[in-house]
């Protein structure tokens, strides 16, 4: 098994169940589609893993992300995923994982790239209601899909709206303006907070209760589909409208 150190997201590739056999590589939509057919079998799997809380599964953004790969580590190291009310959040287990009689074992390699201009979030932030002094936010419609992050690369790889690679601040404006149906020359003040690969930003129209949140990310996952590894798209992952109607 190659285990690969990350944060939030990583790519993997993964041998599970049994040793000293040459192992079937299969796609994850494969599996997932028929489990079954891959019972007791020493398979290799090449996909991306999510960790958050009540999360840890493997996915391909070629596939549908439902049904859900749930994912775990062999050996004696525990994945430490939280759920409200299951296992704790330990990374050791006592013992070597064994499924169904059979000892999965664990080999770290140490592979680790992890780069400063991506997003290696498991999950989008959410508006903190607390410092908006309201109780309610609701989602706003159009956030691209993982097919259309893939239009948007690749678009902006055939030279069309390349300033997405560059312009954060531009892809959430564009986000407003397009969701709201109203000019661009309306949103100003737009107060934004950045991390690795993610920038949330926070509007709200004069004179109005609601507030506005865009995040935008440049996604780990989307270089791996990049025709130039160092030019990954910003893309919206999440918005929201708060303390409005």
């Amino acid at each position: 098994m190659r285990r690969v150190v990350y944060t939030g997201i990583a790519v993997l590739s993964l041998s599970l169940l049994s040793l000293g056999e040459t192992p079937e590589k299969v796609a994850p939509c494969k599996l997932k589609n028929d489990p079954g057919a891959y019972n007791h079998k020493l398979v290799e799997i090449e996909g991306f893993i999510s960790h958050g809380f009540e999360n840890f599964t493997l996915f391909d953004p070629n596939c549908p992300y439902s049904p859900e790969i749930w994912f775990d580590y062999g050996g004696t190291m525990a994945s430490g995923t939280i759920y409200c009310c299951g296992p704790s959040d330990a990374r050791n287990r006592p013992k070597e994982l064994v499924v169904d009689r059979i000892p999965v074992p664990l080999t770290d390699d140490d592979e680790s790239h992890v780069r400063d201009d991506l997003d290696y979030g498991a999950s989008p932030d959410q508006p903190d209601l607390d410092k908006l002094g309201c109780g309610t936010f609701q989602g706003l419609q159009s956030v691209p899909s993982t097919r259309a992050a893939f239009d948007i690369q690749h678009r902006a790889e055939a030279g069309k709206d390349f300033w997405v690679f560059d312009d954060p601040k531009s892809v959430a404006v564009g986000f407003l303006t397009q969701n709201l149906r109203i000019d661009q020359s309306r949103i100003s003040g737009i107060v934004e907070r950045k991390s690795r690969g993610r920038v949330v930003y926070q509007w709200q129209p004069p004179g109005k209760a609601e507030t506005y949140m865009v995040v935008v990310s440049r996604p780990y996952w989307l270089s791996f589909y990049a025709e130039d590894e160092t030019k990954v798209a910003w893309i919206v992952i999440a918005a929201y409208k708060s303390c409005g109607d």
